[in-house]
C-alpha cells in the first residue's frame, strides 16, 4: 500500500457511511465479502482446454497498440485565446504516495502557465478529507482539483465553492457533472476497459494456451466490472484460454497475500499465468514464488516506480500503466477552456477510455514516466505558453 504501484487505483467508500475514498485500487466501492478465496478459487474456471497456444489477429492487433508509446498528448484541440495568467489552482491530496505523484503533476502543470499552486494536506479519513476541502473554501482559489473522493463526503464545501464560482475537477470517483462538479474524469464505467489490457499480458506472457489465476480484490467494485471485461477478452485472444478467480482482502495486501497466492500455485500445478488485479499484490511475490521453486509469470494493473523496477529486472511480466501526467494535465487543460468559456468535450473525449499503457520488458526503458515524450512541453505548446 505505501508504494507508488497504486498510480491509476481509488478506493472508493467501503460503506455509504463511510463516505470517503482512499487510494489503492481504482472507484470501488464496498462488497461484503473479506475471505480470502471465492467459490471459484475452488477451481472452477472457464473456457475448454486447447492444446495449442492460438493468439487472434485482435491480440496482436491490441498488444501492439497499447505497447507502443503515443507521441502526442492526448488532446490537440487549439484554444480559443492563450491560456490566462494569474490563476490559482489547489490540489486535495490523501496523505499517499499517490496523491503526491498526482500532486506534483498538477503542479507541474501549473507552473508550466505561470500559476499559483497549492497543495491541501489531507489524511484517508472522512474527517481529513472534509477538512481539506474546509481549507479549499478558505482559500478560496480559481480552481480546485482532486482525485478519488466522492462528493458525498464534502458536499457543504462543494456547494460553498459552487456558490463562489470555483471551478472542481474531480478524477476517478463515482459521481456526475453537475451539483458543483465542473469536470470529471475516469468514471468506474471507464475503468472497465481495463479487462483488455490485462488480457492482453496474459495472452503475451502466459506459454501456451493460457490457464490463468487471476488475483481479484472483492473490496473493489471497479475490479469486479473488470473481471468479466477480462474473461471475455482473454477468450478472444487467446481462444481455449482458461481462467480461475481467488479473492483476496485488501488487509492481506503485502502481509499474508503472496503466500495465499503461492499456495495456490502449488496445488493448481496447471496454472501457468498469474494476473493481479492490483500491482500492490506483487509485494512479497517473487520471493515466495522463487522460495517455493515457481516460474510463472505473473503482471499487475496501476503501474508506478515499483512494478517498474520489478518489470525492469525480469521479476515481472508487465504492468497496466494509469496515464497520471496525461490525465491530470487534461483535466489542467479542461479548467482553461471552462475559464475561457469554451467547450470542455475535447478534454472529456480525450480520456474516453484513459490511454492506459502496457509496460513490458520490451518497452519499460525506453517508455518516459510521463509515458508521452516532451509531455510537458505538448502541453505548453497547446497552451500558448513560452518554455
Amino acid at each position: 500500500m505505501s508504494t507508488l504501484a497504486n498510480a491509476r487505483r481509488w478506493l472508493l467508500p467501503l460503506t455509504a457511511a463511510a463516505a470517503v475514498t482512499l487510494f489503492l485500487v481504482a472507484c470501488g466501492s464496498s462488497s461484503s465479502s473479506s475471505s480470502t478465496t471465492s467459490s471459484s478459487a475452488s477451481g472452477t474456471s472457464t473456457g475448454a482446454s486447447a492444446s495449442t497456444g492460438t493468439r487472434s489477429a485482435a491480440f496482436t492487433r491490441d498488444f501492439t497498440k497499447w505497447s507502443t508509446p503515443p507521441s502526442q498528448i492526448p488532446v490537440s484541440t487549439a484554444l480559443p485565446k492563450p491560456a490566462p495568467k494569474g490563476m490559482s489552482i489547489a490540489y486535495i491530496t490523501c496523505g499517499l504516495p499517490t496523491c503526491t505523484t498526482i500532486s506534483n503533476s498538477v503542479k507541474s502543470a501549473a507552473q508550466t502557465l505561470g500559476w499559483k499552486f497549492t497543495a491541501l494536506g489531507s489524511q484517508p479519513t472522512p474527517e481529513a478529507i472534509k477538512a481539506a476541502w474546509g481549507q479549499a473554501v478558505r482559500l478560496h482559489p480559481d480552481a480546485v482539483f482532486a482525485s478519488g473522493f466522492p462528493s458525498s463526503v464534502f458536499a457543504p464545501e462543494l456547494a460553498e465553492l459552487h456558490k463562489m464560482g470555483v471551478g472542481v475537477f474531480n478524477c476517478c470517483a463515482p459521481d456526475k457533472v453537475g451539483n458543483g462538479i465542473t469536470f470529471l474524469a475516469v468514471t468506474p464505467t471507464d475503468e472497465t476497459v481495463q479487462g483488455h489490457y490485462i488480457a492482453a499480458l496474459a495472452a503475451k506472457f502466459a506459454k501456451g494456451t493460457p490457464n490463468v489465476l487471476f488475483v481479484n480484490l472483492p473490496e473493489f467494485a471497479t475490479i469486479q466490472t473488470q473481471y468479466p471485461d477480462f474473461v471475455s477478452a482473454l477468450e478472444e485472444y487467446a481462444p481455449g484460454a482458461k481462467q480461475v478467480k481467488i479473492n483476496i482482502p485488501n488487509s492481506a495486501i503485502g502481509t499474508t497475500s503472496a503466500g495465499t497466492i503461492v499456495s495456490y500455485l502449488r496445488s493448481h500445478p496447471d496454472i501457468n499465468y498469474v494476473a493481479l488485479s492490483q500491482d500492490a499484490l506483487s509485494a512479497g511475490l517473487p520471493a515466495a514464488m522463487k522460495a517455493a521453486g515457481l516460474n510463472i509469470p505473473f503482471s499487475g494493473d496501476g503501474g508506478g516506480p515499483q512494478p517498474r523496477e520489478l518489470v525492469a529486472t525480469g521479476q515481472q511480466a508487465g504492468s497496466v500503466e494509469f496515464p497520471i501526467d496525461q490525465v491530470f494535465y487534461t483535466m489542467v487543460d479542461a479548467f482553461i477552456r471552462w475559464k475561457e468559456g469554451a467547450s470542455m468535450q475535447p478534454d472529456q473525449a480525450a480520456l474516453k477510455p484513459p490511454p492506459y499503457m502496457l509496460i513490458t520488458k520490451a518497452n519499460v526503458n525506453s517508455t518516459p514516466t510521463t509515458i508521452v515524450p516532451d509531455l510537458k512541453q505538448k502541453y505548453a505548446q497547446l497552451w500558448g505558453v513560452q518554455q
